[in-house]
């Protein structure tokens, strides 16, 4: 069962044919035998010819049919290959950016995978379970810190978290563009 979001925030649970299949391929050792060949640079690079290939167009309208993906957001246009058609632009003002601190932005057409996510959170990915910290590589990054604002320059805040002074880069001080962290960091 895998529980997804559609563009308007909706969330379902579903059992999916697909799902299915990575299961069965990933959750046993002949499924991750069989497909260890198909995920190698040679034909990685195979297959990004052939999905750059003019052939490979054909594939477009059937994606757009099986996934439901509504197009009227998109610029018309005929698209060469199959990615091609995933390099497609948004029509001007055809979708409002939510800039709400604290919402999820995705810029994806279909659904987004939903995991409730905190400290102690095991996401399955192609069937194996991973922790934030094995995710990010580095316990470090997956915990949430306090501190003190000591001083403010033109490209962040420095902090004292716990007695070791942190740099806090300016773009990552506020969901909007400002100009100095004078705007948002007292």
């Amino acid at each position: 069962m895998i529980r997804t979001a559609d563009r308007m925030g909706h969330i379902t649970e579903e059992d999916s044919f697909q799902n299915n299949l990575l299961e069965k391929i990933y959750g046993s050792v002949a499924g991750r035998m069989l497909i260890r060949p198909l995920v190698t640079p040679v034909v990685s690079i195979a297959m990004g010819w052939i999905l750059d290939s003019r052939l490979s167009a054909a594939a477009v309208k059937p994606f757009i049919r099986f996934n439901h993906l509504d197009m009227s957001d998109y610029e018309k246009r005929k698209y060469t290959s199959y990615n091609d058609f995933f390099k497609r632009k948004i029509r001007e003002g055809a979708r409002h950016i939510d800039m709400e601190p604290g919402h999820f932005i995705s810029p994806c057409d279909c659904r987004v995978s939903v995991y409730p996510v905190d400290e102690k959170a095991c996401l399955h990915i192609k069937q194996t379970e991973y922790t934030i910290d094995e995710l990010l590589r580095n316990p470090s990054l997956g915990k949430r810190y306090q501190g003190v604002v000591k001083s403010l320059t033109k490209f962040g805040a420095f902090a004292d978290i716990g007695g070791v002074d942190g740099l806090i880069h300016i773009s990552e001080l506020s969901w909007s563009k400002i100009k100095h962290p004078s705007e948002v960091v007292k």
